[in-house]
């Protein structure tokens, strides 16, 4: 999928698959496009070209421990069988007293009021309710926020036992390692671009690595403003006929090429399609083509902004 920032692609090229009793997790810095990929694989936002093909009837269950609120006048008992004495947990009937044994509580603490729970106690609460929802897909957003050793202990067994896909976001690096199984990494230098790793010391030197290129593109970047500059020092004074009139009609032509991109990329993706190989071979050589006209369309913008600036600065 490709998913089009306000300034820059957040993803670009991303393509993966969210398997069952896996659990996910998601690295990289602010900005990288983690939150930008995860509203897309929840469906609250749609991807500026290729497609999510999500199961039917798919239950998902979305955690962020900062939005969970809790009816603060009833008590664990209550609030988590509200109807009955009763949960229904992976499955099985559970004698809700039994089951938030299971989470650390003592008797007198099922009875109390939520009010009088101390934070750790209500992050308790909320996960065991979390666990009682039915669903194939839990996303957890930074679950180990103000936990204390013996709910983060809850926390890891839950998650162990949980039988659908997990993703995960946090920053909690030893809580990472003890529960996940592979990792998707969002580079710190090249928006969009994504590795797989299977540890966190795979993922940190990946990172570093990264990091080192980050910086000489900073570098890299700070020479060609330079040259621009330079360039821009010695521009004409205005553009010549032609390169004015191609400056005038380029932006309808990047946006007729990204038009027929995405018109491309939806029939190349069609399961119609995906039956004849020869129309596929075709469309797939007519998407490859189209994308070229339009990387070298902008290209040629590029050159001709930094043009008409330069033009600008020496007025």
């Amino acid at each position: 999928i490709v998913v089009k920032g306000a300034k820059e692609h957040n993803l670009k090229d991303v393509s993966v698959e969210i398997p069952r009793n896996k659990i996910t997790v998601f690295t990289g810095l602010s900005g990288s496009g983690k939150s930008s990929f995860l509203r897309v694989l929840l469906g609250n936002e749609e991807p500026t070209t290729g497609r999510v093909v999500r199961a039917d009837n798919l239950l998902v269950s979305y955690f962020d421990q900062s939005r969970t609120l809790l009816d603060l006048e009833a008590t664990p008992t209550s609030y988590l069988a509200p109807k009955s004495e009763w949960v229904d947990f992976q499955g099985r009937k559970l004698h809700v007293r039994s089951y938030l044994e299971k989470f650390l509580f003592a008797s007198n603490q099922m009875e109390m009021p939520i009010r009088q729970l101390s934070g750790g106690e209500r992050a308790r609460l909320s996960l065991a309710a979390l666990m009682l929802e039915p669903c194939q897909v839990l996303v957890l957003d930074e679950p180990t926020n103000d936990l204390d050793r013996e709910t983060l202990t809850v926390l890891q067994e839950c998650l162990e036992s949980f039988e659908g896909a997990l993703l995960l976001v946090s920053h909690d690096r030893f809580f990472l390692e003890q529960v996940c199984d592979r990792f998707l990494a969002f580079s710190p230098a090249r928006p969009g671009q994504t590795e797989w790793f299977s540890s966190m010391e795979q993922w940190e030197d990946w990172r570093s690595d990264e990091v080192a290129l980050g910086a000489q593109m900073a570098k890299d970047a700070a020479k060609k403003a330079q040259a621009d500059a330079k360039a821009a020092a010695n521009a004409p004074k205005k553009l010549s006929y032609n390169d004015q009139r191609e400056y005038d009609q380029m932006e309808a032509k990047i946006q007729d090429l990204e038009t027929s991109v995405e018109k491309l990329t939806a029939e190349v993706h069609n399961p119609e399609t995906q039956k004849e190989l020869k129309k596929l071979t075709e469309l797939t050589g007519k998407l490859s083509k189209t994308q070229t006209e339009l990387d070298q369309a902008y290209a040629r913008w590029s050159v001709l902004e930094a043009m008409v600036k330069g033009i600008a600065a020496n007025k």
